[in-house]
């Protein structure tokens, strides 16, 4: 089995022992408290245990995880194996401790009490405040800074690279759709003047003309060239003063229909 899998099962075995040992000081204190499951927790010392217990476990949601992932050049101390397997095997390193402190103690409660009350301590004591003190002063030596300092330029210079890549994909879209407009022009400002005479003409064949520029712009540049030529139309009818009858002309035409609901509801 690999360390780090070996690590990681003993951490989460340490953590399931810290919380039934926090629900045996809990049962302990309510027993003591000489009354029912509804009242009030005493003032014991054992109480004061459940509040610690309280903040330790929002400590540790704060500070560490299941998985340690700091960089050890900057944390060469709390990403050691012996470390790591430290901290991981804390609550049971406590529970230890408690039991040789019952040692002499003719109570089973007070025994059980005894060992829950080492493991809740001996796990705060390495979880809440060694290791943010030992994390704290290795960001202050020399090598951990340069290590922090070489990481954070790095993370900077892949975010500029990434902001130039997306920069220079957004000139070539630009620079793409400004070469189509061009090619679109020379090519449509011909069809543009045939439509206009053909809405203004009076020959009943004027709706098979418009079809007919219509799929020929669909087939140039799809949707969006139609709607450039639409754009164009129109500036001349607006000019002349005359409907404009296109979107229903060009109804059925690749996906012109979709494209002409959404322009009467805007």
């Amino acid at each position: 089995m690999e360390f780090k899998q070996l690590t990681k099962r003993i951490h989460i075995g340490g953590t399931a022992w810290f919380m039934l040992c926090a629900a045996v000081l809990l049962v302990i204190a309510l027993r003591q408290a000489g009354a029912g499951w509804l009242l009030i927790f005493s003032l014991s010392s054992f109480s004061a245990l459940l509040v610690l217990l309280l903040v330790s476990v929002y400590l540790y949601a704060i500070y560490r995880g299941v998985i340690r992932s700091f960089d050890p050049t900057e944390h060469p101390l709390t990403t050691s194996p012996y470390y790591v397997l430290l901290y991981d095997a804390s609550p049971f390193l406590g529970a230890i401790a408690g039991l040789l402190g019952s040692i002499g103690q003719a109570a089973v409660i007070q025994i059980i009490a005894t060992i829950a009350t080492g493991t809740l301590a001996t796990t705060f004591v390495v979880w809440i405040v060694v290791d943010p003190i030992l994390g704290f002063v290795e960001n202050l030596l020399p090598a951990g800074r340069h290590a922090r300092s070489q990481r954070l330029a790095a993370a900077r210079a892949d975010k500029e690279r990434l902001q130039r890549e997306n920069i220079e994909l957004l000139n070539r879209v630009i620079h793409a759709e400004q070469q189509n407009i061009s090619d679109w022009n020379r090519l449509l400002d011909p069809l543009a003047d045939e439509l206009v005479r053909a809405i203004c003409g009076t020959e009943d064949p004027r709706e098979s003309i418009a079809v007919r520029i219509g799929a020929r712009a669909w087939q140039i540049g799809g949707i969006a060239c139609m709607r450039h030529l639409h754009h164009k139309v129109q500036g001349q009818l607006k000019d002349r003063d005359l409907f404009d009858p296109l979107p229903d002309w060009w109804d059925g035409i690749g996906s012109w229909r979709n494209s002409a609901a959404l322009l009467l509801t805007e």
